[in-house]
């Protein structure tokens, strides 16, 4: 691996970090797979905003 393509694992995986809700996504799979609905009912985040943060987390 380059030192350009570890610059830019790293990037992604702060980008990942970057925001509150995610952060507590990824607290609430830390001890069990959730569903979308689950994440949903939990989190209190809006459908379109709890997809759009799944989606960041996915890359």
């Amino acid at each position: 691996m380059t030192e350009k393509y570890i610059y830019q694992l790293h990037a992604e995986v702060c980008k990942a970090l970057s925001h509150g809700n995610r952060i507590e996504i990824i607290d609430l799979l830390q001890d069990r797979e959730s569903g979308f609905s689950e994440l949903y009912d939990k989190t209190g985040i809006s459908k379109s905003s709890l997809t759009q943060h799944l989606s960041v987390m996915e890359r």
